[in-house]
């Protein structure tokens, strides 16, 4: 006996990988679960802020919630099943804890609709498991100044020289902010909140389909101060199209087989293109 599939069904394979159509696939569930990423973020910045502290993630299914201080991820967990909502705490995970309380949390299998509802029931099972953290903070009176750590109401702006585009958002008590469906180009963002530096991060760039996280830490003010970030070089983005372009040097022409001698079969090794099959003809 064999483990490997059939021959057939191996050669179907191929032709929907060599037609283009898993490439095709691809860019369109890489859209889709980036919108859903994004979707998370958004509401659990929303709905979760005061319990839920989002990993930020650029790639895969799921993601991380790190509990807030005075949250069991176990008994979270179990207060979320009975509002039919499944996370896996991090414990289960472990042979000890070593890390902080979190939730394991999947976006990928659904729509938008039911992330927000998600994260409204998350935020009623975390709040029910709440006292002991309400409990904690009645003895503990931090110091105005370090009780924001940075992270107070900021406002956040992002600006694009070459589009003319400028909006605001503002960041939740915990420090979380997001823009949605911002047009692909090269930005300028621009952190500021009261009693703390501005924070000036220029040549962002933002491609099409793309999330992009960006950390910001700002420092206490004294005098009239402002921190700026510049990129070295900026990389220019196509704002008009879908289309997708790479760059083959000359180490990759050496290491590709061309079977063909033809310098234009380097192009398929772009994961989203594709050639069309080759018709072979014998001469007698």
């Amino acid at each position: 006996m064999t483990r490997h599939h059939s021959v057939i069904d191996q050669a179907v394979l191929c032709d929907f990988i060599e037609l283009g159509h898993f490439g095709r696939h691809l860019r369109r569930t890489r859209k889709i679960y980036a919108e859903r990423l994004s979707a998370l973020s958004y509401f659990a910045q929303k709905h979760l802020s005061d319990f839920v502290e989002l990993s930020e993630v650029e790639a895969g299914l799921q993601t991380v919630g790190w509990l807030r201080p005075g949250l069991s991820a176990e008994a979270v967990t179990l207060e979320a099943v009975r509002r039919d909502i499944d996370v896996v705490p991090l414990s289960r995970y472990l042979h000890r804890l070593t890390v902080r309380e979190g939730l394991q949390i999947g976006f990928a299998a659904v729509d938008e609709a039911a992330i927000e509802l998600g994260t409204k029931r998350l935020a009623d099972a975390a709040g029910a498991k709440r006292p002991a953290l309400r409990s904690d903070r009645k003895h503990h009176r931090p110091d105005p100044r370090s009780r924001c750590s940075g992270r107070c109401n900021a406002t956040v702006t992002a600006s694009s020289e070459s589009t003319g585009f400028t909006t605001t958002a503002s960041s939740t008590s915990a420090g979380f902010y997001s823009f949605a469906a911002l047009p692909p180009a090269v930005y300028t963002i621009r952190v500021s909140a009261p009693g703390f530096q501005d924070s000036l991060r220029k040549g962002v760039v933002l491609t099409i389909a793309a999330t992009l996280p960006l950390n910001f830490k700002l420092a206490v003010a004294g005098a009239t101060t402002s921190v700026e970030v510049s990129d070295v070089a900026l990389a220019p983005v196509e704002t008009s199209s879908y289309q997708i372009s790479t760059v083959i040097d000359a180490r990759q022409i050496n290491d590709l087989p061309l079977i063909l001698r033809d310098p234009t079969s380097s192009s398929c090794s772009h994961p989203a293109s594709s050639q069309p099959p080759t018709t072979w003809v014998d001469f007698p």
